[in-house]
Formats: structure tokens, C-alpha cells, sequence
């Protein structure tokens, strides 16, 4: 019974991984923010989208809420950049606070980044 609830926490934690790190690709779905407190939003994207991206920049997976210093301390989302047919891992922490990952997708279609070709 032990090794079942390990295995079932092992598959959960690497579909949260998974999910993040590239899989569907999420849209701000609301009016894009223009990110202006200096090194707040992390994004990394690999061949133009977030398979991959994990590699480039060491996320921590700070849940949406949670207190912050550094958006790498944020669980990062995959989102559409403003570039037709790119994507980035992306994570935000706003004044302290990690966003959700809607907050997050459209602070990066609001914010120019060199991961989005910007």
C-alpha cells in the first residue's frame, strides 16, 4: 500500500511537471500588462516554444500566491508570446506575490522579451 501512494505522488508530480514545461500552451485571456517593477518576469523559450525551456532557466515551483523575491522562484507557465506561433515558460512575481498563470501569460504578451523575439 506504501509504494502505491509513493508511485501516485511521483505521477503527479511529474504530470505538474509536465504540464508546466511545455505541453498546452495558455493565452491572456483578458487585457495585456505591461511588466514595469525591474526583473519580475522570468521567460525562456527553446526553438520558439516551452519544450525544453526548463533547461534554460532553473524554476522553483512557488504556487500562485505565494511570497516571492524572484520570479524564478515562481512555478512557471507555458504561454502564447504576442509573435504568432511562439511560446514561452514563463513566471511572474508580482510585488512579492507569485501570479496565477493567467496573470503571468498576459503580463508577457504585455512585456517585451527576448524570449518572445522582442
Amino acid at each position: 500500500m506504501r509504494d502505491s501512494y509513493g508511485l501516485g505522488w511521483m505521477v503527479l508530480i511529474a504530470c505538474l511537471a509536465g504540464c508546466t514545461s511545455g505541453g498546452a500552451v495558455s493565452r491572456c485571456g483578458g487585457s495585456p500588462v505591461a511588466v514595469t517593477e525591474a526583473g519580475s518576469i522570468a521567460s525562456a523559450s527553446l526553438d520558439d516554444g516551452c519544450q525544453g525551456a526548463t533547461s534554460a532557466v532553473t524554476w522553483s515551483d512557488g504556487a500562485p500566491g505565494s511570497v516571492c523575491t524572484d520570479p524564478t522562484q515562481c512555478r512557471p507557465t507555458c504561454c502564447a508570446c504576442s509573435t504568432a506561433g511562439r511560446s514561452a515558460l514563463t513566471s511572474w512575481c508580482n510585488q512579492g506575490v507569485c501570479a496565477t498563470p493567467a496573470e503571468t501569460c498576459c503580463a508577457l504578451a504585455g512585456t517585451p522579451t527576448k524570449s518572445c523575439g522582442d
